[in-house]
C-alpha cells in the first residue's frame, strides 16, 4: 500500500478514507479485531496493467462489537467486489462495493424477513 493511498468504501456515502496508516487503523483494525478468523475467498479476477478488480466471499465469526453493532459470535459471509489501482507496484486506491444489505442482516442490524422492494418478479403481472 501506498503512503498516501485513498480508500473508498460505497457505505461511506462519498467520504473517503486517505494515508496507510489511517486505513490500516481506522478501516483494517477494527474490522480484524471484529472478525478475527475473517477469511476471502476470490471467485474472479480481471488484471489490467494498473488495475485489479476481485469478486468473493467474506467469511468470518462475528466475535467483537462492531461500531455500535453487539457481537453475536455466528458466522457471516457476504459478496464484495473489490477494485484496486496500482502504481509502482503498491495500491494507491481502492474501491470496495460489498453487499452490505446482506451484511446487515446477518449482523442483525435490520430485519432477515423476506420483502420485496418494487417489482416482483415471482408475482403474476397479468391480473
Amino acid at each position: 500500500m501506498a503512503d498516501d493511498v485513498i480508500w473508498t468504501h460505497w457505505r461511506w456515502g462519498g467520504r473517503e478514507l486517505s494515508g496507510r496508516d489511517r486505513v490500516m487503523q481506522r478501516y483494517f483494525g477494527p474490522l480484524v479485531e471484529s472478525f478475527p478468523d475473517l477469511d476471502f475467498r476470490v471467485f474472479d479476477a480481471i488484471i489490467g496493467e494498473h488495475t485489479l478488480v476481485l469478486r468473493g466471499l467474506f467469511k468470518a465469526t462475528f466475535a467483537k462489537d462492531w461500531g455500535e453493532v453487539p457481537a453475536h459470535g455466528r458466522t457471516v459471509t457476504w459478496t464484495a467486489h473489490d477494485i484496486y489501482e496500482f502504481r509502482n507496484g503498491k495500491i494507491v486506491h481502492a474501491w470496495y462495493a460489498n453487499d452490505t444489505l446482506t451484511v446487515a442482516r446477518q449482523l442483525g442490524v435490520i430485519s432477515d424477513e423476506p420483502r420485496f422492494i418494487g417489482h416482483n418478479p415471482s408475482e403474476d403481472s397479468s391480473r
